[in-house]
Parts: structure tokens; sequence; C-alpha cells
């Protein structure tokens, strides 16, 4: 199973140089630049991951914020925390085990 999901962070009045490293395409087709970020936020994607490999919903449901949305392979879509934690209980309890691995991250 692939999900994707998106975050952000920004502090009020935060300035810095931006770093283009690509592109990302919207699903309107407009271009817009990839910037790179701040590598001092991974470690919450770290924990968010290790959380899944524990099968930790409340560590989960800790991070994920409310308006939490993820894009199933079959077209699905699971909105909000809720949901997203009401998914994952029913699918970790039928699936075979999955387990993640961090290999790369790119910080936006």
């Amino acid at each position: 199973m692939t999900t994707i999901t998106q975050a952000g962070h920004h502090e009020a009045g935060e300035a810095k140089a931006e770093t283009v490293i690509g592109t990302v395409f919207s699903d309107d087709g407009a271009a817009n630049p990839l910037v790179a970020g701040d590598t001092a936020l991974q470690q919450i994607w770290v924990d968010y991951i290790q959380a899944h490999n524990d099968r930790d919903l409340e560590k989960i449901a800790a991070i994920n914020a409310e308006d939490w949305a993820g894009y199933l392979p079959d077209g699905n879509i699971v909105k909000g925390n809720e949901a997203h934690i009401e998914f994952l209980d029913a699918w970790f309890k039928s699936s075979d085990n999955p387990s993640w691995e961090v290999k790369w991250m790119v910080d936006q």
C-alpha cells in the first residue's frame, strides 16, 4: 500500500533563502518550484514511520493533523485524523505485517 501525505511547518516572520531542487506539477498541470526545506524537521517523520511499525495508533493520532488526508492506491481518499486511525487499525489487523524503512528524505 502506498499513501501520499504532505505537511508543512512555518514560523511567523520566518525568512529563509530558497534552494530550488526541482519542480512539482499540480493536478491542473501548473509547474511549481520544489524548494529544499529544513532537515531539522525530519525527525518527526522518522518518529511517525516508527509509530506505524510499532502499530502505535495513539502516537500516530498525536502526530497527525486533524485535517490529515491520505490517497489510497484504489483511488479512495481517507480524510481526517479519526478516519485515518480507524483505517489503520483495520488494515494492521488484516494485513501481512507491513513495515517501513527510511531510505531517504527530501524536505520541502
